[in-house]
């Protein structure tokens, strides 16, 4: 039920007790992972409900991921892995490989630059001779352009 109320708890189209019933800490939630700006919702509507459905499945069965189908993995670790919020460099590798698991789009690439920059040299020449053999030369060239 609270899942299909959540549009309209985003929306402001309930009382401030029933928003807050329904949402509780979500809306920092949603701040926090740059899913709002200013109050206002700029994530894409299956991003807003992967992280509801995580953030209860975190608090009732302690894995925010576990119950979530691949298109909400996608859209969960995608969010936290190319979304223009500063993330750890170690959850931000995780939630790249996640994203690649879940076959999200753009993550191999992501992957690679990732790892680079985190200093991890083996996974990022591993990454980088993936896109370089894929016969795609839109890959093949971001993989040449990183060495």
């Amino acid at each position: 039920e609270a899942l299909r109320e959540l549009p309209r708890a985003l929306s402001g189209a309930l009382s401030r007790d029933e928003e807050a019933a329904r949402l509780g800490s979500f809306p920092r939630m949603l701040e926090r992972y740059g899913a709002t700006r200013d109050g206002q919702v700029v994530a894409p509507a299956p991003v807003v409900r992967a992280l509801f459905a995580a953030r209860w499945d975190a608090i009732v069965r302690g894995d925010p991921t576990a119950r979530l189908s691949p298109v909400e993995r996608q859209a969960y670790w995608g969010w936290l892995a190319l979304g223009d919020r500063p993330v750890p460099a170690e959850l931000r590798l995780r939630a790249l490989r996640e994203t690649l698991l879940a076959g999200g789009w753009g993550a191999r690439e992501a992957a690679a630059i990732a790892a680079r920059e985190a200093g991890q040299r083996a996974e990022a020449e591993a990454r980088y001779a993936e896109l370089a053999a894929d016969g795609n030369l839109r890959l093949r060239n971001a993989a040449l352009a990183l060495e």
